[in-house]
C-alpha cells in the first residue's frame, strides 16, 4: 500500500501537473483544478466508503466509579451509531463509490496516454496503468470482503468483481468518446483532465 500510495504520489506531483501546466500554461488555472479533484475524491471517499472506529466489544472501562455509569452509555450510544451506518452504508454503497473512483481512475489513464500522444516525453500512460493495475486489488478485496460479511454468495462476488474490473476502462471509453475532439483542437481541456486527476491521485495517496 505504502508503494502505490508512493507510486500516485510521484505521478501526480512530477507528471501529471507538469503535463497540465504545458497544456494550459497556467498555474493558478492547473492547481485549482488539482483541487477540486483532490476535493472531489476526498468527499467520495467520505459519503460512500464502509468505515467504523467506535469503541469495541469488551474495551476496558477506565475511570472513576462514577464516570463508569456515563462511560457505559457512551459505548452503548457508539454501537447503536455504527450499527444504524452498518445498515445505511452497505456493501452496495461502497460498490457505488469504488466504481466512481475506478470511472475517475480510467479517464486518469485516457488522459495520460492523450498527453504521451501529444508528444509529451516520459512514460506517463504506462506509469497511470501501473499504479491502477496495482491499486484496484485493494479495492476489489474490500467490496468482496463487505459482501462476504453480508452473506452474499461466492458466485454473486464473482460477477460482481467482473462489473466492477469494467469500471476503468468505462472511464477511459468516455473520456475519448467525450474528448477525442477536444484534445486535439483544445489543449487547455487536456490539461484541465490531467491537473484534475492528479488531484485525485494527490488525495489518494494521502
Amino acid at each position: 500500500v505504502s508503494f502505490v500510495s508512493g507510486l500516485m504520489l510521484g505521478m501526480a506531483m512530477l507528471h501529471f501537473i507538469p503535463h497540465a501546466f504545458r497544456q494550459n500554461h497556467s498555474v493558478d488555472q492547473t492547481m485549482s483544478l488539482a483541487l477540486g479533484g483532490f476535493l472531489v475524491m476526498f468527499f467520495l471517499q467520505r459519503f460512500f466508503p464502509h468505515h467504523h472506529h467506535d469503541v469495541s466489544e469488551g474495551a476496558p472501562e477506565h475511570g472513576h466509579a462514577g464516570d463508569e455509569c456515563a462511560h457505559r452509555h457512551d459505548v452503548a450510544v457508539t454501537h447503536s451509531l455504527a450499527e444504524q451506518a452498518a445498515s445505511r452504508l452497505s456493501w452496495a454503497a461502497t460498490t457505488i463509490g469504488m466504481a466512481f473512483h475506478s470511472l475517475l481512475g480510467g479517464v486518469a489513464l485516457a488522459a495520460a496516454v492523450a498527453a504521451e500522444a501529444g508528444g509529451h516525453s516520459g512514460l506517463v500512460g504506462l506509469g497511470t496503468a501501473l499504479v491502477i493495475i496495482l491499486h484496484k486489488p485493494f479495492d476489489a478485496m474490500t467490496v468482496s470482503t463487505l459482501m462476504a460479511a453480508s452473506g452474499c454468495s461466492r458466485f454473486s462476488r464473482h460477477v460482481l468483481n467482473g462489473l466492477f474490473a469494467l469500471a476503468t476502462p468505462l472511464g477511459a471509453i468516455l473520456f475519448y468518446a467525450g474528448a477525442s475532439e477536444l484534445v486535439g483542437s483544445n489543449p487547455v481541456f487536456l490539461g484541465g483532465a490531467l491537473a484534475f486527476c492528479a488531484g485525485t491521485f494527490l488525495c489518494i495517496a494521502c
